[in-house]
């Protein structure tokens, strides 16, 4: 019987040394990947967990759930979307594609695209970006007219 008083004195002594401890740092070292890797505030959120005083430390890790949910995983998302729900097509490159196919992949000289003009229309490449090229996504060419010339 005096074991059974014994565990039951010591898990809330546990779980205070959890709440106060442990878990503030752990979970904001999870909260930190809501934020790309060279945004600064991951790094400031880690350094600031420790700045904070200990018994302040649990509510702190609960503002930044907000934080990171309003500007750092939202933000991640659209990002992650943005490769793979639209925008996945890439200007291919087509001076690498001539030198591996020179014969079949023609390419303007420097001076052909000096003349380039506004109402002219110019051959593009694009590719699949991060998707494996398979019988349905080959790099497409398309024929695209030419509206502004940014020299």
């Amino acid at each position: 019987m005096t074991e059974i008083l014994a565990l039951t004195s010591t898990w809330p002594l546990f779980a205070v040394a959890l709440t106060f401890g442990l878990l503030p740092g752990v979970v904001t070292r999870v909260l930190a990947l809501g934020f790309r890797k060279d945004d600064p505030r991951r790094q400031e959120m880690i350094a600031a967990v420790y700045a904070v005083p200990r018994w302040e430390r649990p509510f702190w890790v609960l503002q930044q759930v907000e934080c990171v949910f309003r500007e750092g995983i939202l933000e991640r998302l659209l990002d992650a979307a943005g490769g793979r729900l639209f925008n996945w097509w890439v200007l291919g490159d087509w001076v690498a594609m001539h030198l591996a196919h020179p014969n079949t992949f023609e390419i303007p000289t420097v001076d052909e695209i000096a003349l380039l003009r506004p109402g002219g229309s110019v051959k593009l490449m694009f590719d699949p970006k991060g998707r494996l090229v398979t019988k349905r996504l080959h790099p497409e060419r398309i024929w695209v007219d030419i509206t502004e010339v940014d020299t």
